[in-house]
């Protein structure tokens, strides 16, 4: 992390009310959430009023009172060069903003520039009526930190990933030999006796298998469960288009519900959820980030009912509570799809195995990195490999035949991570 001394710099210009503007950089494991954690508790002895978010519902939970950006900030969800927050300026929000002393915002470089653009619009807003200079300052005269690593973010200025490959040797000791069945041996691995251990809540709290694509993590997980004991419960989405009035270029009567049941892309349930009580599961969206149930929420599952799905957290700041959860409806994300559908299904699935991006913002102490093939866009392999508390935690399996050297794997990279070295 760069200059040692910006905390006491900036805990000096919010104790005097003065404006500032700040990136804190550093990679995974320097300190950055301690630093904020410190800062917070610091300015709130002095009565001073911090608010801390998050661009994740994972990382906004490891700050004190923390809560997600776009919520915080009421940040519309389609952004243009125009946009404001929806924050009206004699609301009791925009009250808490004129007081503020100082605003935390972490894993920001996650976060469209627009959204900071909007924020900076509203801000400035906002403080005009404290004082007329605050319409020329940034964030209206607001002391703003933002932090992240923002060489591990998967997109260029342009939107789009840029092709640049690095060779890694892995330690030997790190990887995990391959012997029959690839799967088999990385959860032989990272789960010991799984069958054993399953129903104890703590065996599946820091230990994951983290993988580059959907169907990786879907391979395993669905082995997993294959051999667990119990009755499997099968849960299946209503699925339907959302209006075709927007759709001119889509002739949308091909469009079946079974061809939607088909459908799988990330931060989506699948159409069909196949769960047994004491399985592992991730939540996919933000339920009640307040009572810990948010995007990235790792729980067990303990009561398959009809309508409901009973768990037990095992991630996070509620490690314990006993939780219900409800189908809901979701509308995916993912712009490669030409259409808008709903899904209404339980927002979950298995986390024995998880996407590398669907980990960020996860400290665990055991993680099987499984590279059936290797990584496909900037910055996956560094977020796998530092999720990881320490070295002894981490295993690899290579198992992509393309490779000369059965040690090696690929990173890609953009070319801008070597303009300065």
């Amino acid at each position: 992390m760069k200059n040692r001394g910006w905390s006491t710099i900036k805990l000096l210009i919010v104790l005097n009310k003065r404006h500032g503007f700040f990136f804190v950089y550093g990679f995974g494991g320097t300190g950055k959430t301690f630093l904020y954690r410190v800062l917070s508790a610091r300015l709130r002895s002095e009565k001073k009023i911090v608010i801390n978010v998050a661009s994740s519902g994972i990382a906004s939970l490891l700050l004190p009172g923390g809560k997600m950006a776009h919520s915080m900030f009421n940040i519309p969800v389609e952004l243009t060069e125009d946009t404001v927050c929806r924050i009206k300026k004699d609301s009791p929000k925009a009250e808490v903003f004129r007081i503020a002393d100082l605003i935390i915002w972490d894993e920001a470089p996650m976060t469209n520039k627009l959204a900071f653009e909007a924020l900076d619009r509203t801000l400035r807003d906002i403080m005009v009526s404290v004082s007329d200079r605050n319409k020329n300052l940034p964030f209206g005269g607001k002391v703003v930190v933002l932090g992240d690593w923002i060489l591990q973010i998967g997109e260029g200025r342009c939107g789009t990933v840029v092709n640049d490959k690095l060779f890694v040797d892995i330690p030997s000791d790190l990887i995990i030999p391959v012997l029959e069945n690839p799967v088999e041996d990385i959860v032989n691995t990272i789960y010991p006796n799984l069958v054993q251990n399953f129903r104890d809540p703590s065996f599946f709290q820091d230990r994951a298998i983290l993988a580059p694509t959907v169907d990786n993590v879907e391979e395993i997980n669905n082995y997993i469960v294959d051999l667990l004991p119990g009755e499997e419960k099968n849960y299946l989405s209503a699925d339907s288009i959302c209006g075709s009035d927007a759709y001119s270029d889509v002739d949308v009567d091909w469009i079946t519900v079974e061809f939607l049941n088909q459908i799988r892309c990330s931060g989506l349930p699948n159409h069909s959820l196949k769960l047994k009580i004491g399985v592992s599961i991730i939540l996919l969206r933000n339920i009640d980030p307040a009572g810990g149930l948010c995007n990235g929420t790792r729980l067990v599952v303990r009561d398959l009912g009809t309508n409901v799905i009973g768990a037990d957290i095992v991630s996070g700041s509620n490690v314990g509570d006993k939780v219900f959860i409800t189908r809901m409806s979701m509308i995916p994300s993912d712009t490669v799809i030409p259409f808008k559908f709903q899904r209404r299904q339980f927002p979950v699935s298995l986390s024995f195995a998880m996407t590398i991006n669907k980990s960020q913002g996860q400290t665990l102490s055991t993680v099987g990195l499984f590279l059936r093939r290797p990584v496909f866009s900037h910055g996956q392999l560094y977020v796998a490999l530092s999720r990881v508390r320490n070295r002894n935690g981490l295993k690899i399996l290579l198992c992509d035949e393309g490779l000369d050297n059965a040690g090696r794997t690929e990173n890609v990279v953009f070319k801008e991570v070597f303009d300065k070295i």
